[in-house]
């Protein structure tokens, strides 16, 4: 089984969309199309992960906030009840 680098997963999939049916991908390069269809998969994720920029209002921001400083709160209590276990 031959293995593909990432340039050359990308290549066959770009030249897959472009113009070429799933069986001539799978003669030219001996992929199975399950293979071929996963990493069309793949790709289309890491491509939607890449370009998809969410927009937070001012409120959103400010429960962003005020749910770190009570998170960090949180914490400090934890690590100073883990100080008094310590010393017990």
């Amino acid at each position: 089984m031959k293995r593909y680098s990432i340039e050359q997963k990308y290549k066959i999939v770009a030249e897959y969309k472009k113009y070429q049916s799933p069986k001539d991908i799978q003669i030219k390069y001996g992929i199975a199309k399950s293979t071929l269809y996963h990493w069309l998969k793949t790709f289309d994720e890491v491509k939607e992960l890449v370009t998809h920029t969410k927009k937070y209002s001012a409120w959103d921001i400010n429960l962003i906030k005020r749910e770190l400083r009570t998170l960090r709160e949180e914490n400090q209590i934890f690590g100073r009840a883990d100080v008094l276990r310590n010393l017990l």
